[in-house]
């Protein structure tokens, strides 16, 4: 955990969002591999407070990170089908192809290695709602 080391928005959120749900401080520095200190930082600054969702609304959350989850995957597929057609393989320059490849396959690898991280970490009651897999790709 480098010192200065600089974090997408994205990845701010997602530990601030951590916090709000009930997590502490330690267990999100450990998770997004975050220095404690700016975890810390983070949370001061943006009035973030250690929170839990209500009971009653933990489901419909997690029924709307699923489907926003279930979108993303099907535009992040929409655009990798644009690579299987060979005319437009042919027409991008070799250097805009490469770095395509490149985002594509690292955000496969991430949303594989999210899926993993899920089923391994996740007890069965702790995310009412999450427990229903990936969806069939034949629907």
């Amino acid at each position: 955990m480098a010192s200065g080391r600089a974090y997408s928005p994205e990845v701010k959120a997602a530990a601030l969002a951590a916090i709000v749900a009930g997590e502490t401080v330690s267990a999100v520095a450990r998770q997004f591999n975050i220095d404690r200190a700016t975890v810390i930082r983070w949370r001061d600054a943006s009035g973030v407070t250690r929170a839990p969702v209500p009971h009653e609304k933990q489901e419909s959350l997690a029924d709307a990170v699923y489907g926003l989850v279930v979108d993303n995957v099907a535009a992040l597929r929409a655009v990798a089908s644009t690579a299987l057609d060979p005319n437009w393989r042919r027409a991008q320059p070799a250097g805009e192809l490469a770095t395509f490849a490149g985002v594509l396959s690292d955000k496969t690898f991430r949303i594989l290695a999210a899926i993993e991280a899920g089923q391994t970490n996740l007890e069965p009651d702790a995310a009412p709602g999450l427990d229903r897999g990936l969806p069939d790709p034949g629907r």
